[in-house]
């Protein structure tokens, strides 16, 4: 692609090489308005910008920055300008100011006064919270501490501890896809509440059985309706 020159439409001889560029779709009369400069000025901006600059740092282009073509000009270092990285500076801000930060941090002393002082003493003087006990599942049955189950038959006096773990441990294993993969004590515990809850109800129901239905002080009948709290009489006794 030719190189035109800017007053005539006369070839200077140097050819625009394939590549990406810049294109503004606009003749220099154009350009020279949308700046609103004087004509002349315009002129010998655009002759400068399109001939060889021997003062540029960049050799590109045998040291051309703009060239007019058929249809418009050429921006030679458009693609040059508009990949380059101008996020450079704010992040190399962003990295001085971490910096700064940090140092303001290390040589920040705090006053500490009694009262955080002495909170920190407290705290300082708590005890370690005790280790998890930990539930296996293994191929011969569940492994469990000997001080989870004695946890297990305080909370739940009703239920036979040893008796519930092999009941779950043979659900398990008849169900298989359902069994629990982690949290064993937890699941455990869940059986072991429901066998003491059932063996409470199953104790009341009994109780309640044994003590039959409360009979009349007055006439020891057991099938009256109402009772005169005053006489203690019952409406089935004589008046």
């Amino acid at each position: 692609m030719p190189q035109i020159a800017v007053r005539t439409l006369d070839e200077t001889g140097w050819i625009v090489p394939p590549g990406w560029y810049g294109f503004v779709e606009a003749a220099g009369s154009g350009i020279i308005r949308r700046a609103i400069i004087d004509d002349e000025v315009g002129i010998c901006a655009l002759e400068k910008l399109c001939a060889p600059d021997h003062q540029s740092r960049s050799q590109e282009y045998e040291v051309r920055r703009m060239a007019r073509i058929d249809g418009g000009y050429v921006i030679l270092n458009y693609m040059k300008y508009r990949d380059r990285d101008y996020t450079a500076a704010a992040r190399q801000r962003k990295y001085r100011e971490k910096l700064a930060l940090r140092r303001n941090m290390q040589s920040l002393r705090r006053n500490i006064t009694q009262a955080e002082a002495y909170a920190y003493k407290e705290k300082d003087n708590i005890s370690p919270s005790p280790a998890r006990l930990t539930v296996a599942f293994t191929e011969s049955g569940f492994e469990v501490p000997e001080k989870q189950k004695i946890a297990w038959q305080k909370a739940y006096p009703l239920a036979d501890i040893g008796q519930c773990i092999s009941m779950a441990y043979a659900w398990c294993l008849a169900n298989p896809e359902k069994r629990p993969r982690s949290r064993f004590g937890r699941f455990l515990n869940s059986w072991i509440r429901t066998a003491n809850g059932d063996a409470a109800a199953k104790a009341s129901a009994l109780t309640t059985s044994k003590a039959g239905p409360i009979a009349c002080k007055s006439c020891g009948s057991t099938n009256w309706g109402s009772i005169n709290a005053a006489k203690d009489k019952c409406n089935l006794c004589p008046p």
